[in-house]
């Protein structure tokens, strides 16, 4: 527990932490994550996709946040916390399906407690929470109360613990940020001391050289401008002028004042602190430093060698939110079918996959010229087009045709050629009868 406090501590109080941590949630996550259908009956799944998508939005059984915004929390909390609980419940009716996010502090076992001792799982041992069978096999969950006798025994069958193993046979996920904390102290002690180094020089407006080394005889020390009485005469008061900013300076007495140089923090300290320490904790993460940090100066080659290696830390993100979300969704649907707010004519029902957000990039056109190129090969298709932007392409199919039908109804009733209002292809000229024919490509001799 002491761990994932710390682990939290950082997450909160170092920004290019809690930056880092929230880059991969958005990559990962985005405004994706919306279902589509791969079975046969295309008219049930788009049925079915309308009822997934109005289920998102209300499937919290503890909150008011909608399911994909959950999986961009529990993104979070898989690098913060080490891992994150998804229940399958229902809501206050008994009926209908809800999704509970339980957070990893939640999950445990009493002090000195090694076997479970109430519940349906009595007898059983708990190792970190994790209730486990003779062969050390995970059979559910204990979630904390505060009293022993209090607590709550999920099966595994209707939970699934998101986290990222290191280690065979790992029960329990903990954070990335845990390998770095000895880096982040450093950090955190090197830059405080910068930042004390640039005030104190930032509080010496000017240094003023005399023969004495100090306050010359005869200057009047007070702390503000108001009228100050004379120590050795007090029914004589003395004034500053203009705040102390006019001073006076004998000839030939070395006397001068002179500009202090504050050159803080040195090249060699920053340096030291981005290619050592910064980079140490954004490698423990698993991204590179440059995607937060400092992207300057990298050349195009350099910035998609970068970019690539976010893609692959993206992916295996992706890989692990998407048991969550094959869970959730088949869990959704199966109830909705037995409530009856979906037919149940659909053999191959489960057959839904997610659209993932859009890829990072640097050069957004050229990715839309290649994915052009590559779909009139057949080499992509329309639900990785579409899912780049987030999209359910079936919908953005029945969009289109919606869009063109409104279309050729408007240019029909206006007497003019569609072509008019777009153009579909470089070549289209608007013809005389309304209708479009292809202007051939000009030649060359």
């Amino acid at each position: 527990m002491k761990l994932l406090n710390d682990c939290r501590y950082v997450y909160e109080n170092v920004g290019l932490v809690k930056a880092a941590v929230e880059e991969i949630a958005i990559y990962s996550v985005g405004d994706s994550w919306m279902p589509s259908y791969w079975g046969e009956d295309k008219e049930w799944g788009l049925e079915a996709i309308k009822w997934i998508n109005s289920w998102f939005e209300v499937n919290n059984a503890i909150s008011m946040e909608d399911y994909v915004y959950n999986l961009w929390l529990s993104s979070v909390a898989i690098d913060r916390d080490g891992d994150i609980l998804q229940h399958l419940t229902y809501a206050a009716d008994g009926k209908y399906p809800m999704i509970e996010f339980i957070p990893g502090h939640r999950i445990g076992n009493h002090d000195k407690q090694e076997v479970i001792n109430y519940g349906p799982f009595r007898g059983y041992k708990v190792q970190d929470g994790v209730i486990v069978n003779d062969n050390g096999r995970p059979i559910g969950y204990n979630i904390l109360q505060e009293k022993e006798e209090d607590d709550q025994q999920l099966p595994i069958q209707d939970c699934t613990l998101l986290f990222e193993a290191k280690y065979a046979g790992q029960l329990r996920g903990y954070s990335p940020i845990a390998t770095s904390l000895l880096d982040v102290q450093d950090y955190r002690t090197i830059k405080n001391y910068e930042k004390q180094g640039i005030a104190i020089a930032s509080s010496v407006g000017l240094i003023e050289e005399n023969e004495k080394g100090g306050i010359e005889a005869g200057d009047l020390q007070f702390n503000n401008n108001a009228n100050q009485p004379n120590p050795g005469d007090p029914n004589v008061y003395y004034e500053y002028l203009d705040g102390g900013q006019i001073r006076y300076f004998g000839s030939n007495t070395g006397a001068s004042l002179k500009q202090l140089e504050n050159n803080r923090p040195g090249d060699r300290t920053q340096e030291f602190l981005k290619n050592h320490i910064i980079r140490s904790i954004f490698s423990a993460i698993g991204i590179p430093m440059e995607i937060v940090w400092d992207i300057a100066g990298l050349g195009s080659a350099n910035t998609r060698a970068i970019l690539a290696k976010v893609e692959r830390k993206v992916t295996q993100r992706q890989s692990t939110l998407i048991r969550a979300w094959n869970q959730a969704v088949r869990y959704g649907v199966a109830k909705a079918i037995k409530l009856g707010y979906l037919p149940s004519n659909a053999s191959d029902w489960y057959r839904f996959t997610p659209t993932y957000p859009r890829r990072p990039s640097i050069d957004i056109g050229r990715d839309v010229n290649n994915n052009i190129n590559l779909y009139k090969i057949g080499a992509q298709t329309l639900s990785g087009i579409y899912g780049e932007d987030g999209a359910n392409w079936q919908a953005g199919i029945i969009q289109k045709a919606t869009e063109q039908k409104f279309i050729q109804d408007v240019a029909a009733k206006a007497g003019i050629d569609p072509v008019l209002i777009q153009q579909l292809t470089p070549n289209q000229v608007p013809t005389d009868t309304g209708t479009t024919v292809e202007e051939p490509p000009a030649t060359t001799q």
